[in-house]
C-alpha cells in the first residue's frame, strides 16, 4: 500500500492498482470489474476446486497422515519436498559445473532442466512453442556469436548487496566477451578504470546514476533499497560517499521526475554528461508500461529496459519479490506493440531482464520484441553462489505453478500477447536510427571551445557571457571533457571561471566538475547544481534589483539533487526538495521549501531563513544548520532519524561562521552580513540538525582516536 502512495484502507479498496494473471474475463467482470487480465485463465469453478483441495488436505483423517506436522512449504527457501523453485540443486549444480569446466554437455543438461521445468511449471514463456520454418534462415543472415554477446548484460546488482570480489569478477567476465556489466546502485571505484596487468578490465560498461536513478526496480518496484549500517564498511562507505556504519536509504520516489518533460530533462542531462554513452531508462513490467515506454522514446531515451517480476537479492522486501510487477513477457509484448503502433520503435532499443536463463528464454524475448537481454542471478550462480539453497532473506522469486496440460491452464489465451500490429513497411519494428538529442545546439560547445587551454593545459580562464532559460544543462559537457582528460582530480580550484548574466535554464551546472566556478547574476530554473561533483556555483540577483533576495525565490525545485562534492552559494530562497540525497556538497541558502535535505548522507547545509515542512526526512548523514529566528523549525523537521541541537561545539561554530563568511564574499548577501555583524546574538538562534547514527559513528571514531 505504501509503495503505491496509498495511506488509508479506504483509498486502497477499489483503487484499481492491480493486474490479474491467469484469471478469465468472466470471473474478472463479475468480481473485479475493470481489472486488466490479458491472458485469460481460470474462473470460479477452478477456484472452487482448488479451495476444496486445500480444505481436504487440511482436514484429512489423521490415520492417513500419521503426523500433525505441517508441510515445509518452501515458498521462499528451497525444500526437497516443498514448492518447486527454478533455481534448485539440479539447475545450480549443472550450471556451476558447466562454467567451471567449460563443459557444453553440462550446460545442455542445465538448459534441459531449466527449459523443461519452465515449460511444465513456472513461466508464461514455458507455455509457448516455436513455429517451424519450412526453409531455415541462412547462417549468413544470422549475427555471429561475438556480435550476439554484445546484446547481453548483467543486472544492476549493487556493491554491498554482493561483495566487491563478485562485483568485479562479473565486470571482468563481461568485458572479456564484449558484453556489458552494470555498476548497480552505489557508484563505482575509479581504480577499476585502470586495466589489470593481464589486460582485464574491471570497469563496468553501464553506470547507474546516483542512488535512485532507475525509474523502477524489478525486484522492488515503487520502493528504494536499504543497506544496513553493519554492511557499510570503510570501502563501501568511500565508494558511496557515505559514512561507514550508517544505514543508507534510497529514495523510493523520484522527486525530480513528475512528467515526461522532467524525464526528458534527466535524459538530456545524462547525455550531456557523456555524449557518447547511451541513456537507459528502466521500467517494471505492468499494465500500461507500453505507454510509459512511448514517453521514454519521445523523451529521447536510447534504451528502455522492461524488467520482469522475477529476481532480486535478499535485500528486497517479501511483498515486492512475490507480489509486485509482472512477467517480462507481458511487459515486452505491450511495449513492442505500443511503440510500433505509434511509430516510435525505430529510434529506441528494447531490453528485458528477469530470470532469463537459457537460449530459449532469449529467443522468446527476441520474438516478443526485445533486442538486448539482461541476466543477474545466473551469472552469480555461475560464480559459485548457492544463495537459493541457504539464504533465509527471501531471495527466490519463482515458484508459482501452471502446466501446459494442467487443468488450470486450459483457459489461457495468448492472442493479446502474440499480437503483431499491422503497420506499413515504413514503420520500424526494431531500432533503426539514433535518437536526436540536439547536443550540437548546446551552449557547452562554445564553452569548450573558449576553455580549450584550461582543459588541455590547466591554464586559468575567465569568461563573461549572457545566458537564457533556453540554455539547459550548462557546464555539464564541459565537465565531461575535463573528466575525460583528468579523471576524478579534474582541475585546480577556479581554473575556469564563467560569469553569466540572465536567467539560467534547467539543470544549470549539473554534475559540475572540480576546478570550474560558475556565477549567475539573475535567477535559475529547476535542478540547479544537480549532481554537483566538486565545482563551485554562485547565484545572486542583479545589483540593480529592487526586491529583497531573502524573501524571494531565486532557484527552482530539486536544487543540489544527488550532489557529491563542491560548494553552492545561493542569495535567495530555493524551492522544494533542496539538497535531496546530498552526499558531499556544502551550501548556503537563504530559505528552502518542503522536504529539504531529504535522504542526505554527507555534506553541510546552512539555511539562513525559513524552511518548509518535512525537513531531514530519511537524512542519515551530514549536518544542517538552520537559522530559526521565529522558533518554529522543530515543528517543520521530521524527527525520525535526526535530533536537534544548539550550536555549542567550537568546531561547529567555526565551520558555520566560515561558510557564512564565504557566502557573503561570493554573493554580497545583506542577510549574511546581518548575521555576521550580530554573531553573538544570532548564534543561539541556529539549530543544528544531526542524524543519530551519524553522530554515534563520529563519537565512536573520536573515542577510538583518543584511546590511541
Amino acid at each position: 500500500m505504501s509503495k503505491m502512495g496509498i495511506s488509508t484502507i479506504e483509498s486502497y479498496r477499489g483503487a484499481q492498482i492491480f493486474e490479474a494473471v491467469g484469471l478469465n474475463s468472466e470471473f474478472i467482470d463479475q468480481y473485479f470489474a475493470w481489472t486488466p487480465s490479458r491472458i485469460g485463465g481460470i474462473g470460479i469453478h477452478e477456484i472452487e476446486l482448488e479451495s476444496r483441495k486445500r480444505h481436504e488436505a487440511a482436514f484429512q483423517e489423521l490415520a492417513l497422515t500419521g503426523s500433525l506436522d505441517l508441510e515445509t512449504g518452501g515458498y521462499y527457501q528451497w525444500r526437497r519436498d516443498g514448492e518447486y523453485h527454478m533455481w534448485n540443486p539440479d539447475t545450480i549444480s549443472r550450471l556451476q559445473h558447466a562454467t567451471k569446466t567449460n563443459s557444453y554437455e553440462s550446460y545442455q543438461q542445465f538448459a534441459e532442466f531449466a527449459n523443461t521445468f519452465s515449460r511444465k511449471l513456472c513461466t508464461i514463456r514455458g507455455l509457448l512453442d516455436f513455429k517451424k520454418l519450412d526453409t531455415p534462415i541462412p547462417l549468413d543472415e544470422v549475427e555471429t556469436a561475438s556480435d550476439i554477446v554484445k546484446r547481453f548484460a548483467t543486472g544492476a546488482i549493487s556493491l554491498g548487496s554482493i561483495g566487491r570480489e563478485a562485483h568485479e569478477t562479473m565486470a571482468i567476465a563481461m568485458n572479456r566477451i564484449g558484453a556489458r556489466s552494470n555498476t548497480g546502485e552505489g557508484g563505482e571505484d575509479y581504480h577499476r578504470y585502470t586495466p589489470d596487468d593481464n589486460g582485464d578490465s574491471r570497469n563496468s560498461a553501464m553506470k547507474q546514476v546516483a542512488s535512485d536513478k532507475k525509474m523502477a526496480q524489478g525486484s522492488k518496484p515503487g520502493e528504494g533499497g536499504q543497506l544496513p549500517g553493519h554492511k557499510i564498511d570503510d570501502y563501501i562507505g568511500w565508494v558511496r560517499n557515505s559514512t561507514p556504519g550508517v544505514e543508507l536509504i534510497s529514495p523510493p520516489p523520484h522527486h525530480d521526475i513528475y512528467s515526461i518533460e522532467d524525464l526528458g530533462q534527466l535524459i538530456y542531462d545524462l547525455k550531456n554528461s557523456n555524449p557518447v554513452a547511451r541513456v537507459h531508462v528502466k521500467l517494471v513490467a505492468e499494465a500500461g508500461v507500453g505507454t510509459i515506454a512511448a514517453g521514454v522514446s519521445k523523451g529521447h531515451g536510447d534504451v528502455v529496459l522492461i524488467s520482469g517480476d522475477s529476481g532480486g537479492t535478499g535485500a528486497s522486501p517479501e511483498s515486492s519479490i512475490k507480489h509486485a510487477g509482472l512477467p517480462w513477457e507481458l511487459g515486452v509484448a505491450e511495449t513492442q506493440q505500443v511503440l510500433v503502433l505509434n511509430d516510435l520503435r525505430g529510434r529506441i532499443v528494447v531490453q528485458t531482464d528477469g530470470q532469463l536463463k537459457t537460449g530459449r528464454d532469449v529467443a522468446i524475448a527476441c520474438l516478443l520484441g526485445a533486442e538486448e537481454f539482461g541476466m543477474a542471478t545466473a551469472p552469480l550462480i555461475s560464480l559459485g553462489c548457492i544463495m537459493l539453497r541457504k539464504c533465509h532473506l527471501n531471495t527466490c522469486s519463482d515458484g508459482y505453478t501452471e502446466a501446459v496440460a494442467h487443468w488450470k491452464a486450459q483457459g489461457l489465451d495468448f492472442s493479446n500477447l502474440l499480437h503483431m500490429p499491422q503497420v506499413p513497411e515504413s514503420v520500424a519494428t526494431y531500432r533503426r536510427e539514433e535518437q536526436d538529442h540536439g547536443l550540437e545546439r548546446a551552449l557547452d560547445n562554445k564553452l569548450i571551445e573558449l576553455c580549450v587551454d584550461a582543459i588541455e593545459s590547466k591554464k586559468a580562464v575567465t569568461l563573461d557571457l549572457p545566458i537564457s532559460n533556453r540554455n539547459r544543462t550548462v557546464g555539464t559537457t564541459l565537465s565531461y571533457e575535463i573528466a575525460k582528460r583528468h579523471g576524478i582530480e579534474a582541475l585546480p580550484d577556479d581554473t575556469i571561471t564563467i560569469n553569466f548574466s540572465g536567467s539560467a535554464g534547467q539543470s544549470f551546472s549539473a554534475f559540475l566538475a572540480k576546478g570550474v566556478t560558475m556565477r549567475v547574476q539573475g535567477d535559475a530554473n529547476d535542478y540547479f547544481a544537480k549532481g554537483l561533483s566538486g565545482g563551485k556555483v554562485i547565484i545572486a540577483p542583479p545589483a540593480e534589483s529592487s526586491f529583497t533576495p531573502e524573501e524571494n525565490i531565486i532557484v527552482g525545485n530539486v536544487v543540489l539533487y544527488g550532489a557529491t562534492g563542491g560548494k553552492a552559494f545561493i542569495r535567495g530562497v530555493a524551492g522544494e526538495r533542496f539538497a535531496v540525497r546530498n552526499s558531499g556538497a556544502e551550501t548556503v541558502v537563504e530559505g528552502v521549501g518542503d522536504h529539504g535535505c531529504e535522504y542526505m548522507t554527507r555534506g553541510k547545509v546552512v539555511v539562513l531563513g525559513p524552511t518548509g515542512r518535512n525537513f531531514a526526512a530519511g537524512m542519515s548523514g551530514g549536518e544542517a544548520f538552520v537559522l530559526d529566528e521565529h522558533g518554529v523549525f522543530e515543528s517543520l523537521c521530521n524527527p525520525d532519524l535526526v535530533g536537534l541541537e544548539s550550536v555549542e561545539d567550537p568546531a561547529d561554530e567555526k565551520g558555520l561562521r566560515s561558510l557564512i563568511e564565504e557566502h557573503y564574499e561570493q554573493t554580497g548577501s545583506a542577510n549574511a552580513r546581518r548575521v555576521l555583524d550580530n554573531w553573538d546574538e544570532m548564534l543561539p538562534k541556529f539549530v543544528k540538525v544531526m542524524p543519530y547514527d551519524y553522530k554515534r559513528i563520529l563519537m565512536e571514531r573520536a573515542a577510538a582516536v583518543a584511546a590511541d
